[in-house]
């Protein structure tokens, strides 16, 4: 509710300074052209849009008893109209109205260059924080969501956007400047989407941590994503070798007790079988599902036909690029497969999620997703085993090992 506040005062207070002066400039620029027969009679020296305002009341040349102008704030001068081909100048125009006029040539000339200054100091501690802000949610995205990540992924993160933003303004200046505010106006609208899906994601959080309270299992922290999801994250297995590789070998404490700082030897054979025969990993998911033999079968072939097919005619689009369209056709019928598996998967393992996560996990993240459901079984059939042995159903291994010697 503050920022929310804070910005309704900050544009209704500042837009309407800056609405009140253009008008303004548009009278004195009426006024100039009605009784001066000049529109530029009160238009500042060497400017094409701000105009000086009288401080005292202006009266009519024919009429000395009519007031044709009275000023109701004083010394807030000059006022300029709007320029669309330097738009970036308005700030400042609003800034140096506070300026007032000089008056028997005195070098004080009131806080119009104390407040342009003020006004970049406080623009540039916002751009800072709004990097470091910015590289400290990327930096909590590479992470898999987890807080206690290496301080080194965040330097990172904060110079390659600080890296990005010079190359832009290097290479097309001011140009590029519009083209980007162009952008972030165009993908404004798409982004409430995701502000939408952050919003549920948030409701079912807030349900979880609710549920776990109620049932007394909570420790007083928020649930996390591996609490209800699968054991492995989307972006963990293989993934972790970037952590590794950004913290130059010293990944956190946490992350390596936990076992995220490097894939084990299940998610590295698992994504290697998913990336180059996808097949192969849709039928032992099918067999741990306990799927029927026709269900089985069917759903290897296809997508194994699926797949050779995209691969086939996204190498003939470079001859005829109409075959862009069938291998794009091929992809996302395999992507269906996959995520009716996953569906099946998550209400066999009872993780949450949504048919939007499961599309990314079976098209673009295909491999990921695979080796995903495929660690479920491991982990889950490992799981299972030790907590048999705990309870006694089973002789623990090595009492077992003890026997037969």
């Amino acid at each position: 509710m503050a920022p929310l506040v804070y910005s309704l005062i900050w544009f209704c207070t500042f837009g309407g300074i800056g609405l009140r002066q253009a008008r303004q400039a548009e009278e004195l620029e009426t006024l100039g052209e009605t009784y001066f027969n000049n529109s530029a009679h009160f238009r500042q020296d060497g400017s094409n849009f701000c105009y000086n305002v009288p401080q005292n009341d202006l009266m009519d040349p024919s009429d000395s008893e009519n007031s044709i102008f009275t000023n109701n704030l004083k010394g807030i001068t000059p006022v300029c109209q709007f320029d669309t081909s330097d738009a970036t100048a308005a700030w400042f125009n609003v800034m140096y109205s506070f300026g007032f006029p000089k008056e028997d040539d005195e070098d004080w000339a009131g806080f119009g260059g104390f407040m342009a200054g003020l006004s970049l100091v406080a623009l540039t501690i916002y751009f800072v924080t709004s990097s470091d802000s910015g590289s400290l949610i990327v930096d909590h995205l590479a992470s898999n969501g987890h807080e206690d990540h290496h301080w080194l992924q965040r330097v990172f993160w904060a110079f390659t956007e600080g890296a990005v933003a010079t190359a832009l303004l290097v290479a097309g200046g001011s140009q590029a400047l519009s083209a980007l505010q162009a952008a972030s106006l165009v993908f404004g609208l798409p982004f409430n989407f995701f502000l939408f899906a952050m919003m549920y994601a948030t409701v079912g959080m807030c349900q979880t941590y609710r549920e776990q309270e109620e049932a007394g299992n909570h420790n007083g922290k928020l649930p996390r994503p591996e609490d209800t999801g699968f054991k492995m994250h989307l972006f963990g297995g293989m993934a972790d070798i970037c952590e590794y590789i950004v913290s130059l070998g010293s990944p956190h404490p946490d992350r390596v007790a936990a076992g995220l700082h490097m894939p084990d030897s299940i998610q590295v054979k698992e994504f290697f079988i998913g990336l180059f025969i996808p097949s192969y990993s849709v039928y032992r998911i099918c067999e741990r599902l306990e799927l029927s033999k026709f269900t089985k079968y069917s759903l290897t072939l296809l997508h194994f036909a699926l797949f050779v097919m995209w691969i086939v005619f996204a190498a003939l689009a470079g001859e005829i690029f109409a075959y862009v369209a069938f291998s794009f056709l091929c992809f996302f019928l395999n992507a269906v497969i996959v995520v009716y598996l996953r569906l099946q998967v998550r209400e066999l393992f009872n993780v949450e999620g949504n048919v939007v996560g499961d599309f990314i996990a079976g098209s673009f993240l295909y491999m990921q997703g695979m080796c995903q459901m495929m660690y479920e079984f491991e982990r889950n059939s490992v799981d299972t085993a030790a907590e048999a042995e705990v309870a006694g159903l089973v002789e623990p291994s090595v009492k077992k090992n003890e026997v037969e010697a």
